[in-house]
């Protein structure tokens, strides 16, 4: 195994540091810049570092979808401008290992940008309606526990069941993705994880977790998958994708998109609800992170109801994460 580099011949300190998870400890000089202390990296960790730094750790989130900013691969020039340090760096890797570095174009899809729209955010009646006819009802049987979380709740109330439930519609607030004042939804989740993410809690709040049960099968439309579509001939044409647009993206006029296909989801389909993914479904580290939202309907029929009211403490937070250029 012949060692080209090591973690310590970079100057960005980002960079260092993966470098130095990808290496190996040997206690020898490097051929680069001497050092015996950095991590060792031969052709084949160089390349591992490479796609993790400048790959994965240009991937953003709330674009609709998981593309890098930039790509890697052995062909062609640089077609990037990076700082001065991780410039230097970036001419040490390739020095070894050979390639370039360039901006990628992602297919739109990749965006969740599909054929269902005729511009940016604009989605036809008709094309909202397709797409709601399309979506699978799944059934969640009786005794179903789901999860909601309450933030900071007054100490003279927080045994007070209406401050679990859907909030009184005068009440001035701030609206999730699907719902609104004219179409409130009660937002739940199968996993506690998922709800904390969803309610950006922080260590100085108060947290308490109401779970509530269906008290009879519930049926809830399925954007998630399954969907009754012809085989697409495009990715373009894939719920999937589209989904991933409504469900990932940040920009504030997907909300409106959202409640429009709410709406109609709750006007055209037999259902109490529907099951969505959570925009952190990519951090949350939970094998299913989904929201499941319910209709106020289903409230008032007694098809779910409060079962239990707790306090969460937070014991730990943990964060995985990778470095990325600054560019």
């Amino acid at each position: 195994m012949k060692f080209v580099l090591c973690s310590d011949c970079f100057a960005n300190h980002g960079l260092r540091i993966e470098a130095a998870k990808q290496g190996v400890r040997i206690p020898t000089k490097c051929r680069n810049c001497n050092s015996t202390e950095g991590m060792k990296l031969d052709s084949k960790r160089l390349e591992r570092l490479t796609h993790r730094f400048f790959v994965q750790g240009t991937i953003p989130h709330g674009v609709g979808g998981w593309t890098p900013i930039l790509m890697y691969n052995k062909h062609s020039e640089d077609k990037v401008e990076l700082d001065e340090a991780t410039t230097h760096d970036w001419l040490l890797i390739k020095r070894e290992i050979g390639g370039r570095l360039f901006l990628n174009a992602p297919n739109l899809w990749q965006l969740g940008i599909t054929n269902h729209y005729v511009d940016p955010y604009v989605i036809p009646d008709e094309t909202i309606s397709s797409i709601v006819k399309q979506l699978s009802i799944k059934s969640i049987p009786k005794g179903t526990k789901v999860f909601r979380i309450r933030k900071n709740v007054p100490e003279n109330a927080t045994s007070n069941p209406t401050q679990y439930g859907l909030p009184p519609g005068n009440l001035s607030r701030e609206y999730g993705r699907f719902d609104d004042a004219a179409s409130p939804l009660l937002y739940t989740s199968p996993s506690v994880s998922v709800c904390l993410h969803e309610c950006r809690v922080a260590i100085t709040d108060d947290i308490f977790v109401a779970t509530f049960e269906a008290a009879s099968e519930l049926h809830l439309a399925d954007l998630t998958a399954n969907y009754k579509e012809e085989e697409p001939t495009s990715p373009f044409d894939a719920l999937e994708y589209f989904f991933n647009g409504i469900t990932l993206t940040r920009a504030e006029e997907i909300y409106a998109i959202a409640r429009r296909l709410a709406s109609s989801i709750k006007t055209n389909l037999p259902v109490d609800g529907f099951i969505a993914n959570s925009f952190f479904t990519n951090v949350a580290q939970e094998p299913i992170s989904q929201n499941i939202c319910i209709f106020p309907e289903a409230l008032e029929r007694k098809k779910v109801s409060l079962h239990s009211l707790n306090r969460l403490h937070l014991k730990t937070v943990t964060y995985d994460f990778v470095f990325g250029p600054n560019f």
